[in-house]
Order: C-alpha cells, then structure tokens, then sequence
C-alpha cells in the first residue's frame, strides 16, 4: 500500500504516516524483534525519576545490542527514516521546529513490548524530537495500547506499519493493554513499538 502522510500542526505539530514501510520490510523487522523476544531480552527499566508504578512493559535497548548499526535490520530501517528527504521536507514545511532535525547529532533507540495490562503514564521523553512507529503480528491479538497527547486530550489510534513523529517534550501516555484471547499471553504475541530519539550532545 501507499504510504499516507497526514500532518496535524493545530495544538502540537506531530506527523503520521501510515504504511511507511513495505510488507517485506515490515516482516523482516518482526522477525528480527521475535529473536530478541524468544531469547527473552525483553526486561522492564524503569523510568528516568519515575514513581514506582509509573510504567509497566518491557523493553530492549538496540544500541548496547549492536555495537555495529549496520548488522541490524531494524537499526538500518531506521537510518532510511531519518535520510528520507520527502519525510523531512513534510516535517519542516509543517512547523519551524523540525528545522532542528538536521541539527540532531546522536540518537538512541530501542524496542517496547506491551501485553496483557501493560501501560506507560503521562511522560516526556528525554530528548528533542521522538519517532514511534507500531508493528505486530497478524491478526491483532490485542486491544487498546493508543497514544495520547495528554496536554491537549489527543487520543492517537495506532497502526500496524504507522510511524509517529513529535517534539519530545510533548506529554503522552500508552493506554492499557488487553489479549483478545488468554493463550496470547504466552504466545510472544503482543502490541511492539520501535523508538529513536534524536538527541543533541
């Protein structure tokens, strides 16, 4: 399918684009974050100066599993994202703000894993602008898990194949997690999202 660019600038300016990547594409990453999850790499970290509570999911750092980006699959997806100049020219024709892109001198970036009752409460993330971008396996065996934009009531509905683009100051939450069926708790089903945050030393 086409990829969709749909810009909203009213409140926040924050970017979606559905069917970002292609089917294959999309496979291949799955298949790549299935490894990490059948090898149990998943493990919960808290928040930075975060309440107990605050935050209930797994997650697994690329960077310290990759000391070469370019033996990951994932890792080099990502670095055709932030190179893709029709992605970039939406970006800054939208808000004045994403002309710091090219100005970003570091990321980091990691995989989340939410299933049954998992969450994340209101936060913002440590850095000057964040990417999300949704993937599962079909068909969807799980409920909730959208984003909202906490400061402005913006309730975000995700997609598989969706990426997300904001500054990272803005607010948000990840509403809880349920499996459509009991058995996908132990299945390695669940509802993952890649993150990179661009970042200025």
């Amino acid at each position: 399918m086409k990829r969709k660019y749909i810009t909203h600038t009213k409140q926040i300016p924050y970017l979606i684009v559905e069917n970002y990547f292609k089917d294959e594409e999309v496979d291949n990453m799955l298949s790549e974050i299935k490894l990490f999850d059948e090898n149990e790499l998943f493990c919960f970290q808290p928040g930075l100066k975060m309440e107990e509570g605050h935050k209930h999911n797994t997650q697994l750092g690329l960077d310290k599993l990759y000391a070469i980006r370019q033996a990951s699959y994932t890792l080099t997806k990502l670095d055709e994202i932030f190179h893709d100049k029709k992605l970039v020219k939406k970006l800054e024709d939208m808000h004045w703000f994403y002309d710091s892109w090219g100005l970003t001198n570091y990321d980091s970036s990691f995989v989340t894993k939410f299933v049954e009752d998992d969450y994340y409460h209101e936060h913002r993330d440590c850095s000057v602008i964040s990417w999300m971008y949704w993937l599962w396996e079909e068909p969807k065996s799980f409920e909730g898990g959208n984003i909202h934009l906490t400061d402005y009531d913006i309730e975000i509905p995700i997609e598989r194949n969706q990426l997300m683009i904001m500054p990272s100051s803005t607010r948000h939450a990840v509403d809880p997690i349920k499996m459509i069926n009991q058995t996908d708790k132990l299945s390695g089903m669940g509802r993952y999202c890649i993150v990179r945050f661009l970042k200025l030393k």
